[in-house]
């Protein structure tokens, strides 16, 4: 699934609960809102990784997620407290010279737990990922 087909799903499914609870379907907090990382997320998938194929040489490069810098991009308040969406970023230079940018997302809802995730690789091609 990528990262749009995510957002769409996704923005389906907030139209049918605030229908439901008949709220506004945009009810969003600024970015000053959003609260740390959760360190229950941080522990669970400190060693995770993601293998990637560079697409001109094929080698096979590994980037744990620990490597990754996640900030918190947009927050929105639910039934059940705060959904806050992560985004770490990461990008190598291939020894060919070729860049690879790894750019994966995490929504952490209710507070604790990851419930979907999303990567985009561009320059590479991914065979193994544990994000």
């Amino acid at each position: 699934m990528t990262i749009d087909e995510a957002r769409q799903l996704r923005a389906i499914f907030y139209r049918i609960e605030a229908t439901a609870q008949n709220a506004a379907p945009d009810a969003r907090r600024s970015p000053s809102h959003f609260t740390v990382l959760s360190p229950i997320i941080q522990e669970k998938n400190f060693m995770s990784y993601i293998k990637i194929l560079c697409e001109d040489c094929e080698k096979v490069h590994q980037i744990l997620r620990s490597e990754m810098e996640y900030e918190p991009v947009d927050s929105e308040v639910r039934e059940m407290g705060e959904e806050i969406t992560y985004k770490g970023s990461f990008g190598i230079e291939c020894d060919c010279g070729k860049a690879i940018k790894i750019n994966h997302y995490f929504w952490e809802y209710p507070q604790g737990i990851e419930n979907h995730k999303a990567t985009e690789v561009s320059g590479g091609t991914p065979v193994e990922n544990t994000l």
